[in-house]
């Protein structure tokens, strides 16, 4: 029993840190759960990508209703984007528990690189998002869940972080209301996702419990955080370590 509270309060304590890091450079706890849990604790693939959804799950309904409550949800196209994200979610976790762990985690590894390169050229000034009149009307929105629930489910990590300039470019949404959305495609799905893991028992409980608790503890103290330092430039310097994370799990 002392065991295995020693182990909680330790495995607690790294997710305190990844909640926090994910708060403080704007980057979801997956994107960090995910390479520990398979580096740091010798996860196969899938079961490093389920345990992290008992970390990501609740804390996406959380942004969600945090977003909800001030007014950011726009409930004419959440409930259309939360279905397709949802569906999309289910059949690429599927997909995910199909493959080969090692080969899951070949294009976990490169798709993470990919993410990475494409979050630093979106900092700089010269690629930064202008506001653009809208493209694209909101009835084809699903698309936009079905394709970032689609990442959400098979890698775990992305969806939020694609769904949200796609909003903002394509439809013409402001910030704020493009974010609401995104926690609507991808919250339903990452729910779905880890419910199906748990169904396939791809799942540590053990370290994704403690893990959730300790991440959701620190999460909001991260974003504090960042609002009192240079942001931008703290994320350019943590991209470096997340891209060798990435390289350190194509090479494993």
């Amino acid at each position: 029993m002392t065991q295995m509270l020693l182990e909680w309060i330790a495995v607690g304590g790294i997710g305190a840190l990844i909640g926090f890091a994910g708060g403080l450079f704007g980057v979801g706890g997956g994107m960090l759960a995910v390479p520990v849990l398979a580096l740091g604790f010798g996860l196969e693939q899938q079961f490093a990508q389920g345990t992290t959804y008992v970390m990501a799950a609740p804390t996406t309904l959380i942004g969600l209703w945090h977003y909800y409550r001030h007014g950011s949800v726009d409930r004419r196209y959440a409930l259309g984007l939360a279905i397709a994200g949802c569906a999309a979610s289910y059949l690429g976790t599927l997909l995910a528990l199909y493959l080969d762990a090692q080969q899951l985690r070949r294009v976990f590894s490169i798709f993470l690189l990919l993410l990475v390169s494409y979050m630093v050229i979106s900092e700089l000034p010269r690629f930064a998002p202008k506001p653009k009149r809208a493209l694209l009307d909101m009835r084809w929105s699903p698309a936009v869940g079905a394709f970032c629930g689609a990442l959400t489910g098979f890698f775990t990590i992305g969806g939020a972080i694609c769904a949200t300039p796609l909003l903002t470019r394509f439809f013409g949404l402001v910030q704020q209301k493009a974010q609401g959305l995104a926690f609507a495609a991808i919250a339903p799905g990452a729910l779905a996702s880890m419910a199906t893991y748990a169904y396939h028992d791809t799942i540590d409980w053990n370290l994704g419990i403690p893990l959730c608790l300790g991440a959701l503890t620190t999460m909001r103290a991260g974003v504090a955080v960042a609002h009192r330092l240079p942001e931008k430039k703290l994320r350019m310097w943590f991209y470096l370590p997340l891209a060798a994370t990435a390289i350190a799990m194509l090479a494993r």
